[in-house]
């Protein structure tokens, strides 16, 4: 499967910090939350069961550690790809620049932390910034380009972002649709 520039990349791992992080996400009144990690795709690539490291998309991503990185990218764990159709190329770069722009901040495990108890709004006002976890990063990224998903960026979960895109005739932007592979 080909995939393109500001294409958003979904995993759903089996690991014990994504179990974790699927954890906090759900809440009484939704359902179990699918995803555990999100990316913006920087540089068109494939994926698929006979990758060739020469085609290998490159994303970038925010993880605990390493902190907001461009890198090539091989997906392990279950994955889908959400593509917002009509979108020029034109803006798809430059959500893929605003991306860019956070390259190198800081995401350690008290990020983390902070934002799946859901402090991250509190200490924002105390402290006056955010903090970078993986959704956050798409979320203003498609923010800088006028494009929503329906709530502010800092309060954006990996699954958040996956519901808003897979609702059934959801439009971003009263424009832009959304289409999901694999299907």
């Amino acid at each position: 499967m080909n995939i393109l520039e500001a294409d958003i990349v979904f995993t759903h791992g089996n690991g014990v910090t994504a179990r974790l992080i699927r954890w906090f996400s759900s809440s009484r009144h939704k359902k179990a939350s699918w995803a555990n990690h999100v990316g913006i795709v920087s540089k068109r690539g494939h994926v698929g069961r006979n990758m060739n490291s020469r085609y290998h998309p490159v994303v970038i991503e925010a993880l605990v550690g390493p902190g907001v990185v461009e890198r090539a990218w091989s997906p392990t764990g279950i994955i889908a790809i959400a593509r917002p159709t009509n979108l020029s190329l034109d803006r798809r770069l430059a959500i893929v620049e605003a991306a860019r722009d956070y390259v190198g901040d800081k995401y350690t495990e008290s990020t983390l932390l902070i934002h799946l108890l859901r402090l991250d709004r509190v200490l924002a006002k105390i402290f006056g910034r955010r903090w970078r976890i993986c959704s956050w990063l798409v979320g203003v990224a498609y923010a800088k380009e006028g494009l929503l998903f329906g709530q502010e960026e800092a309060a954006l979960d990996p699954d958040e972002i996956f519901d808003f895109v897979s609702k059934e005739h959801r439009t971003l932007a009263g424009k832009y649709r959304w289409v999901i592979f694999p299907s």
